[in-house]
């Protein structure tokens, strides 16, 4: 597992693209843009509701936390570059270890 690790990134490089591209263009729409006319909470929800439209499922609610996240980092370093890498990284770690792990997998149950 360790030797496999350092290459989650390059194992579907189509994958590993799309990601990247998809988080360097929400985050320079949503922080940068929008984040210019509103607050990091207001611009959170309308991060949040294309993604509820998108999927449509309980996960979908759940890019409102990352997106306070992002937004206060962007807020106190004004560096797009720094939160596309963060939105990157939780995209990727996201869709390849906790779409693969038993929990996720087994039904998430209250």
């Amino acid at each position: 597992m360790l030797c496999t690790v350092p290459f989650i990134f390059f194992q579907d490089l189509y994958s590993t693209l799309n990601q990247l591209s998809i988080a360097f263009s929400e985050e320079l729409f949503f922080r940068v843009y929008l984040m210019s006319f509103f607050s990091n909470f207001t611009t959170s929800i309308l991060f949040t509701i294309p993604h509820i439209l998108l999927y449509g499922d309980l996960h979908s609610f759940l890019v409102f936390l990352p997106s306070l996240i992002y937004g206060f980092v962007y807020q106190k370093t004004k560096s797009f570059i720094l939160i596309a890498i963060l939105h990157f990284l939780s995209n990727v770690f996201y869709d390849k270890i906790l779409l693969n792990s038993d929990i996720i997998n087994s039904g998430f149950r209250l």
